[in-house]
């Protein structure tokens, strides 16, 4: 039987692609649609609740509505023209990035989120801005082009800003924003600080461990990573947030339930501040911050469940989510860590082998009907190079955040020393992604792979039903006890 909170993720879900449709581009909302769709969904609503009787189904309207709602009230406001003069402060929304000859930037004037490109002495000031501060600027906004539009509306960018000054230091104004950027830009200047010493591609790549930091990486190492089926370790996910709160889980284990809550749930803000929010870390912080909040309150769910409340929770603070291919493909990965991971684990007999490549083969089938669709088939040799780079990435990425804060305090030789292991790291999960991404398969190996030899492992896998030997992990996650001596 579904679970409650799967059908409760699907229907809001839908209720917000709907809204794309409730919201014409130039007429705005369709008033009589809307309607409609409220009373049909009302009225299935008490249908379900006078067949069950229960609440629930209300319950469920109600996040139906809210979620339609907060998609229509976003798809409204960004629909609205925007032309005119900027003369005052913005907010840095994302780090600078150099395009061509300008700079791009994305910047909140206190309305609306704009595109801001700046040129020549003009850029190279800007350049220097980081996300989270306040920077007084003279320009005009424009309209986006129409080819353009529909993918940065849902990005919450609604114009372009072509700034023509800017004063990164504005006079009685404190630039660096909120406790919480002050905070996570610090921590990023640290660990830039702490990678100085590195040769620049692996600085780059170190960044993109750490923070999801892929601006400087070069176009080699990006396409060697996409073609190895190993982008993902250069993308911020839940395995940083585990490493994040494994790394303060000494410092919250004395303290009370509900501190040990408070705090978690500001460390996770604080690290999704520090990665831009990306789509899968947004993802993974409510799955932590669930499971948390779940923990305080005593309510013990699977894992799938806690995904499923993530899913809600984040598509109703965001809406746009929904049509983010990243925020997909990490959802994809979870499902495919929690559902089909343990039955490709027994379908291999468990042991230490087993508890590596079964999480591996689970996410990239998890992933596979969206990365299929938009990026064609993964790699055949996607796995064997998750297997090789995969632990030792996760190892880096562990180590590599307090080794390089370290190296940040120290002097260039004691900073090397500290950062060589980590650059020894950073090397080999590079050298697999190269290799990999130069070994070429014919196209149907790549389908071969990607689907016939999964599906075999968890359809025999679901008839293997012999007990687990003591010792072996079932999962992932857990862990048997050991035998005991004799």
């Amino acid at each position: 039987m579904l679970s409650p909170l799967f059908v409760t993720a699907i229907l809001v879900v839908l209720s917000v692609w709907w809204s794309d449709v409730l919201v014409h581009p130039v007429r705005g909302v369709d008033v009589r649609l809307l309607w409609f769709s409220s009373i049909t969904a009302f009225v299935l609503a008490v249908v379900a609740a006078a067949r069950r009787r229960r609440v629930l189904p209300f319950v469920v309207l109600v996040l139906v509505v809210v979620g339609c709602g907060r998609g229509v009230t976003e798809w409204s406001v960004q629909s609205r023209p925007i032309v005119g003069r900027v003369n005052g402060l913005v907010r840095v929304v994302d780090d600078p990035e150099f395009r061509g000859r300008g700079v791009r930037v994305v910047v909140d004037d206190g309305r609306d989120r704009l595109e801001a490109y700046a040129f020549g002495p003009v850029g190279r000031r800007l350049s220097r801005v980081a996300a989270g501060e306040l920077v007084e600027v003279v320009g005009t906004r424009r309209s986006i082009e129409t080819s353009s539009s529909r993918r940065r509306l849902l990005r919450h960018v609604t114009g372009r800003l072509d700034i023509e000054r800017v004063d990164v230091r504005p006079l009685g104004v404190e630039r660096s924003g909120g406790g919480l950027d002050r905070a996570a830009n610090r921590v990023r200047d640290a660990l830039e600080n702490g990678a100085r010493v590195l040769p620049s591609d692996d600085r780059a790549l170190l960044l993109g461990f750490l923070v999801g930091d892929d601006r400087f990486q070069s176009w080699d190492t990006i396409s060697a990573f996409r073609e190895s089926g190993l982008a993902h370790l250069t993308a911020v996910s839940g395995q940083n947030v585990a490493f994040v709160l494994a790394i303060v889980s000494p410092l919250v284990s004395r303290m009370s339930r509900g501190a040990r809550v408070v705090v978690t749930v500001v460390v996770l803000a604080w690290f999704a501040v520090l990665t831009r929010a990306e789509p899968s870390v947004v993802r993974a912080v409510f799955m932590a911050g669930a499971a948390s909040i779940g923990t305080l309150l005593e309510w013990r769910r699977r894992g799938l469940d806690v995904l499923c409340l993530a899913i809600v929770l984040g598509v109703i603070v965001d809406p746009f989510l929904v049509w983010n291919i990243g925020w997909w493909l990490s959802i994809g990965g979870c499902v495919g860590l929690a559902v089909i991971a343990p039955h490709v684990e027994r379908r291999l007999g468990g042991g230490r082998l087993a508890t590596i490549v079964s999480p591996t083969i689970g996410a990239q089938l998890g992933v596979l009907p969206v990365s299929a669709l938009v990026f064609g088939w993964p790699s055949a040799w996607s796995v064997p190079c998750n297997v090789l780079a995969g632990p030792i990435a996760g190892l880096t990425m562990l180590v590599g955040l307090p080794a390089t804060l370290v190296a940040s305090f120290l002097s260039d030789l004691p900073a090397s020393l500290v950062m060589a292991p980590i650059v020894t790291g950073v090397r080999w999960v590079d050298l697999v992604a190269r290799v990999g991404s130069r070994l070429d398969v014919p196209s149907w190996m790549d389908a071969t792979v990607a689907i016939v030899v999964p599906m075999w492992l968890i359809v025999s896998g679901r008839h293997r039903t012999a007990p687990t030997p003591t010792g072996v992990a079932t999962s992932p996650y857990e862990r048997s006890p050991r035998p005991r001596s004799r």
